[in-house]
């Protein structure tokens, strides 16, 4: 029998974040690899559209590398990436939702009659809360 060949060891999330801080891009190059898969899935999951996941990934590992050196490690990384990724997602939902708004607005002038009246689209009432009358 011959000896078995030593296996090279694999650096730990916390090795290649101080090696990307030292300069070393394979190491975020690494971390991504690692970790890009599982963040997909989790966006998929969530309610991300399949179009927009691979923008979301690329978004979160962004801010991720931005904010890295307010990582404290006091959670696995993973679990960091991920909560990043959930605001990305809900970041995308929001903007979404005002570009739906501004779209119809736009189609049925409601954008302007809001700015001159001072009321809410579909409000009854100008007084607070909603349903009383003034």
């Amino acid at each position: 029998m011959t000896p078995a060949e030593p296996v090279a060891a694999v650096p730990t999330d916390a090795a290649l974040i101080a090696a990307w801080h030292g300069g070393d891009e394979p190491a975020a190059a690494e971390l991504v690899r690692r970790h890009a898969r599982a963040l997909a899935r989790f966006l998929a999951g969530a309610g991300a559209l399949a179009a927009d996941v691979d923008d979301l990934v690329q978004e979160t590992f962004i801010r991720a590398f931005r904010a890295l050196a307010r990582f404290r490690g006091q959670c696995q990384f993973r679990t960091w990436l991920m909560t990043i990724g959930g605001n990305v997602l809900k970041d995308a939902h929001r903007r979404a939702r005002r570009a739906a708004w501004c779209r119809w607005a736009t189609i049925c002038g409601t954008r302007r009659a809001t700015r001159m009246s001072g009321r809410w689209p579909g409000r009854r009432s100008s007084g607070w809360p909603p349903g009383s009358s003034a």
